[in-house]
């Protein structure tokens, strides 16, 4: 059997953050570590005594702080750069996107608008990224 594919979600608006729960916990072997604020994920991920993620999905609109200076924080760490980060927001900002991937994020997704289709979405996520959490080199 295989391991659990360990999630931290970083979403502000609380509705959001427990409908991705929610679909997500459809998932027996998927474990998540949910945040609403980026200081939350970054201690999370500075903190030795708890196992880093295989994958990082985030809004990166943040209220009172930027998503984009996560995804760089994240991605000019060397302990943490090799960690795949999904960007998932309803803004479809084409100088956003851009700069997300430059930023090095694994892909920017847009939310969708209706439930069945958010479980889609993340089912779809999530096929693939168990397959490859599999072949991905985590951090110690």
């Amino acid at each position: 059997m295989n391991a659990a594919l360990r999630i931290l979600l970083l979403e502000p608006d609380p509705g959001d953050l427990l409908l991705m729960q929610e679909a997500l916990a459809r998932h027996p072997a998927v474990e998540v570590a949910p945040f609403h604020k980026a200081a939350g994920v970054l201690n999370a991920l500075h903190d030795p005594g708890t196992a880093l993620p295989h994958l990082i999905v985030m809004e990166p609109h943040l209220p009172q702080e930027s998503g984009i200076d996560l995804i760089r924080t994240i991605k000019n760490d060397p302990r943490l750069k090799t960690i795949p980060v999904i960007a998932m927001s309803t803004v479809d900002d084409v100088e956003e996107v851009a700069l997300s991937y430059s930023l090095g994020v694994s892909s920017y997704v847009l939310k969708p608008s209706t439930y069945k289709d958010f479980e889609a979405r993340l089912d779809a996520m999530l096929n693939f990224w168990q397959f490859a959490g599999r072949h991905l080199p985590v951090a110690q």
